[in-house]
């Protein structure tokens, strides 16, 4: 299938899982995967783009084969993003771009908050909302009452859950051909159980996925606890509003897949679009949990972006889903070659 491989690296905070082309001398770049997936998910795309960069795509801590510490909700971005700058010390990376993909791009944006002096670019592809996934209403963020209600391990699928713990591979190849992608799109087989087994790696219980799940009074009647990784997606740990002013400011690119049914204003993984459209008994209508406008949200934080003096570029991709690489293979690699050219 590919010749490509996973190498390890002991860094100074853990052993992380990385896919790796060396290109001396090109521009560096760094792929960072998504929520219930690993590196292999960005390996096609990598393999594309090999001959004009310098590239590393890691495994996350708590999904693929990197070292399985427990993933804190509430410090979970910010260990991401300093176990990535430990691979990069221990790469002898000085400065490079990097690319987040969903759970990956609030990665990718706590990195550049944290670390954006190591950063040549930011490029987002369809990335977690950054106010969290689930808990809000408006495209500023504001939350939802309690805090934390409605978001995190507190919505994440049941029947996901269940076919990872028990390896069900056809039910987890359904959901990356009808969830990860638009239906329309067709994933190489090769690659799709490549895919498969990436899903699989992730690393399950309280302390990775999906987390911890505290009881509420108010509908739907869950809330993210302080563990896990699908909690340092809710909003009271996930917060990005520092993009907007962050120095020294660096470039951004951000691809939307117009058919994408986990990251958009109206979201199937929402459980307020759920409630709305009467999948979710009990949901108390529009004004008090209306659906998050997840997408509008990162671009009116890019226009603050902008407004601070920074650079930032928004791509709307037609026949593409959540996985917008997986689709749209040749259309991602041009815009990253476009938009890196000449950033070193």
């Amino acid at each position: 299938m590919t010749k490509t491989v996973r190498n390890y690296y002991q860094t100074d905070r853990l052993n992380i899982a990385a896919y790796r082309h060396e290109n001396p001398g090109k521009p560096k770049l760094m792929l960072v995967h998504g929520n219930a997936s690993s590196g292999i998910f960005y390996v096609p795309l990598m393999e594309r783009l090999q001959e004009d960069f310098d590239l590393v795509v890691p495994d996350l801590r708590g999904f693929g084969q990197t070292e399985a510490l427990p993933v804190s909700a509430v410090t979970g971005m910010k260990d991401w993003s300093d176990d990535l700058e430990s691979l990069a010390d221990t790469l002898g990376w000085d400065q490079f771009a990097i690319m987040g993909w969903s759970l990956g791009g609030a990665v990718a944006e706590q990195f550049a908050i944290d670390h954006g002096d190591r950063l040549t670019a930011l490029l987002l592809e369809a990335p977690c909302p950054p106010y969290g996934f689930g808990g809000t209403k408006d495209v500023e963020g504001t939350l939802l009452e309690p805090a934390n209600i409605g978001s995190g391990a507190a919505t994440t699928s049941k029947a996901l859950c269940k076919a990872m713990q028990e390896q069900d591979r056809d039910f987890i190849r359904t959901v990356i051909q009808n969830v990860y992608v638009q239906p329309t799109s067709k994933i190489d087989p090769k690659w799709l159980e490549a895919f498969v087994d990436g899903v699989l790696e992730t690393k399950l219980g309280e302390d990775w996925y999906p987390g911890n799940v505290i009881a509420s009074e108010t509908w739907p009647y869950a809330i993210a606890g302080d563990k896990g990784i699908c909690n340092t997606m809710a909003p009271l740990y996930c917060n990005m509003k520092d993009l907007a002013k962050m120095e020294p400011k660096v470039p951004i690119l951000c691809l939307f897949g117009n058919q994408d049914g986990i990251v958009s204003d109206y979201s199937n993984s929402d459980i307020n679009v759920s409630g709305a459209k009467g999948m979710v008994p009990g949901w108390p209508g529009e004004e008090a949990c209306p659906p998050q406008p997840m997408m509008s949200q990162t671009i009116k934080l890019l226009d603050d972006y902008i407004a601070n003096g920074g650079q930032a570029k928004v791509i709307h991709v037609d026949q593409a889903g959540h996985g917008i690489h997986l689709e749209q293979e040749e259309l991602v690699a041009d815009a990253i070659h476009d938009f890196l050219k000449d950033k070193g």
